[in-house]
């Protein structure tokens, strides 16, 4: 378990080895997030139609402690294994009693005080459902050692179409649930659902079976460079728990309910992307990361390629939210149109998941840690003075703080790649000037089919859209897009020619 876990760049040299398997990598993640991110959009549009905005704002309640528990069970040793250049049995066997008894305590701790946490919230009726949701933190530990095996890999084949099938029946349960008339009680289940079959999936397809083995050494050494990792998603999650707490203290539940359900929709598409992205490059950045100049190259065109693919969606949404969100959700839904203009716009600039790739890969968990105590102190400030401009001043505020973190965030990655800020800040323009012109395009033709139907006007907005973005895209940025291009076709071969994704 240790050399066969370190994919070879290939024939075709090392770095164009590992270009083009990492292509074929993220196009295999891509496809899997496309199929299970459409269905899931299916899934909230009946849902949205089924269950309230108090519904989807208690289920969020109740998520928020979800994810510190999965952090205090992971100790950052996954970023560890992925980064190590030749992770041991040993390791793994460690990493996994580690975690698991965590997780195990962990979760029995938030069930028991789960309605203790809900009364803090003002929101009781979100301890059941906190304690239903519970054992997600087990069940995402379980399955963390055979998906790391998988990613170390590289067998990004598998991980999408184990993926792919836990995603469509969890949400067949959901929404099978809300028909039945369970109410909230759907989205614990899809929950559930989601995490068992991934895990369970996980460990047929890795053939990972623990020993009773365990190192104090090797746990010490993965706890001094996942820790940075615990503390940094800690102080995210807790950041997020005080921003949902501002809002429902002074904006109510439903309010958190209006912001989650266009939240939603924007990560089904981000999460396409950024998803795929980082499961690939944390482990490519890790093998090049001895090379200045390709770390440098590297970075640079993944982070051309992120803001080439997610900007013109970023700009359809909110062009298009007018029609979007009454077309996909229901007029009962209006509240959320206007902040959803907003958060499509904010959504551009928080993409922080490549840097996030980037410092684990190169070993500077510390960089991450700090980035995310000083965001983390900008995103709530920000909510705090915009929650008394109700929902547009929540939004509003948080853009101008997203602005700011992103300006930290350039600054540091810049340094760590050797490269200028004007090296981000012109890969962003080449992107962010066709989009701007996009958008003044999709704006135009949503204010002149306002009395058509929604269904008409999201069509007419998008090729409105795409049709000003593209060409002005291949002139601004034509090196990024035949890169692109070609990139992509070379994953699309070997996923149809080889029916695998991983090098031989």
């Amino acid at each position: 378990m240790t050399d066969e876990l370190t994919p070879s760049p290939g024939a075709g040299g090392v770095e164009g080895g590992l270009a083009r398997t990492a292509a074929a990598g993220a196009v295999w993640s891509i496809a899997q997030n496309l199929l299970t991110r459409v269905t899931a959009f299916v899934t909230v549009l009946i849902l949205a139609r089924l269950l309230s905005p108090a519904d989807f704002g208690i289920v969020t309640i109740a998520a928020t402690l979800i994810p510190i528990l999965q952090v205090l069970a992971d100790l950052g040793i996954t970023m560890y294994v992925l980064q190590h250049p030749a992770p041991t049995k040993l390791i793994y066997h460690t990493y996994f009693w580690v975690s698991s008894s965590i997780a195990l305590v962990g979760g029995g701790v938030l069930f028991f005080a789960a309605p203790l946490v809900a009364q803090l919230f003002g929101e009781p009726s979100a301890g059941p459902v906190m304690q239903g949701l519970a054992p997600t933190a087990l069940l995402v530990t379980l399955g963390a050692v055979p998906q790391t095996i998988l990613r170390r890999g590289l067998r990004f084949q598998a991980i999408a179409v184990q993926g792919a099938i836990a995603a469509v029946v969890s949400q067949a349960v959901a929404v099978t649930a809300a028909f039945a008339g369970l109410g909230v009680w759907s989205l614990v289940l899809q929950t559930l659902t989601l995490q068992f079959l991934a895990t369970l999936l996980a460990w047929v397809v890795a053939r990972y079976r623990p020993s009773f083995q365990f190192s104090g050494a090797e746990l010490k050494q993965m706890v001094r460079f996942g820790g940075n990792y615990v503390v940094s998603t800690g102080i995210q999650t807790a950041a997020q728990l005080l921003i949902n707490f501002i809002i429902t203290s002074v904006l109510g539940v439903a309010a958190l309910g209006y912001l989650n359900i266009v939240q939603r929709l924007i990560r089904v598409v981000t999460d396409v992307v950024l998803s795929a992205v980082l499961q690939v490059s944390t482990v490519a950045f890790a093998m090049i990361r001895d090379s200045a100049e390709r770390l440098r190259s590297g970075y640079l065109r993944s982070f051309s390629t992120l803001y080439t693919l997610l900007v013109p969606v970023m700009v359809f949404i909110a062009a298009s939210a007018t029609h979007l969100v009454p077309f996909m959700y229901g007029n009962q839904w209006g509240p959320s149109i206007a902040p959803g203009e907003v958060l499509a716009v904010t959504a551009i600039f928080f993409i922080d998941s490549l840097d996030h790739a980037l410092y684990a890969g190169i070993g500077r968990p510390v960089l991450w840690t700090r980035y995310a105590l000083y965001s983390s102190v900008v995103l709530v400030a920000a909510t705090w003075i915009g929650s008394y401009g109700g929902l547009l001043g929540v939004v509003w505020a948080g853009l101008v703080g997203e602005g700011i973190v992103t300006f930290i965030r350039w600054s540091v990655t810049s340094g760590q790649i050797r490269a200028s800020r004007w090296a981000l800040a012109g890969a962003f323009a080449r992107v962010g000037v066709p989009g701007a012109m996009a958008a003044g395009a999709g704006y135009l033709v949503a204010w002149l089919t306002a009395g058509l139907p929604d269904l008409v006007g999201v069509i007419l907005v998008w090729i409105a859209v795409v049709a000003v973005y593209l060409p002005i895209f291949r002139f601004t940025a034509r090196s990024t897009w035949l890169e692109l291009e070609g990139l992509l076709r070379h994953g699309m071969r070997r996923i149809f020619r080889r029916g695998a994704a991983t090098p031989s």
